[in-house]
């Protein structure tokens, strides 16, 4: 599959970002942003690796990458694609990453509802089909629980949503104790 952006110019985009937000454009398949979506991820997270206090060394991000991941295949999986030109969006903030998602709830999920344990819908089923055959996702309805997993494994709060009849807006914030967030010595 021919990537949508080359490394070079994927490095271009993030340096050339506003202050620390990053707006990526995604102007291509929903196969295409989700492998984008994928890369971005993998350069922005950051490990730290603890020595010493745990056997073994114990391994924390700055945000757990199959939570994005996840995230991200979700958002393009669920958009409206009729009606609306707008893309997903990710913007990549210091301390926490938003998705955007054009389209909200669908079905029998409703902005009451959104997130509930076994409450699914599927607005484009085709592609959430081809998406599951390639490998994106795994399974119908493991999307949100996984990204819970992910995040308490990671020792971080639940990602925060607001959601109405047309988006879905989610915010991932970055563990609070990393080191770079951490207050300086004395």
């Amino acid at each position: 599959m021919e990537a949508v952006y080359s490394d070079a110019e994927l490095a271009a985009l993030m340096a050339g970002a506003a202050s620390d937000l990053v707006d990526i454009p995604f102007d291509a398949t929903p196969v295409r942003h989700a492998t984008l979506a994928d890369r971005i991820v993998r350069t922005n997270v950051r490990e730290s690796v603890e020595f010493g206090t745990r056997s073994p060394e114990v391994r924390r991000a700055t945000y757990p990458p199959l939570a994005l991941q996840e995230l991200m295949r979700n958002a393009v999986m669920h958009r409206a694609y009729e009606g609306t030109n707008s893309p997903v969006q990710l913007y990549w903030f210091a301390e926490h990453v938003e998705i955007i998602n054009p389209g909200g709830p669908y079905g029998e999920v409703t902005p009451s509802n959104f997130g509930q344990l076994g409450l699914v819908d599927y607005r484009n089923p085709n592609l959430a089909d081809a998406m599951r055959v390639t490998g994106l996702v795994q399974r119908y309805g493991a999307g949100l629980p996984s990204v819970r997993d992910a995040q308490r494994a990671n020792e971080q709060r639940e990602p925060r949503f607001e959601v109405d009849a047309h988006w879905v807006k989610c915010f991932v914030t970055m563990r609070a104790d990393w080191p770079g967030n951490r207050p300086a010595r004395e």
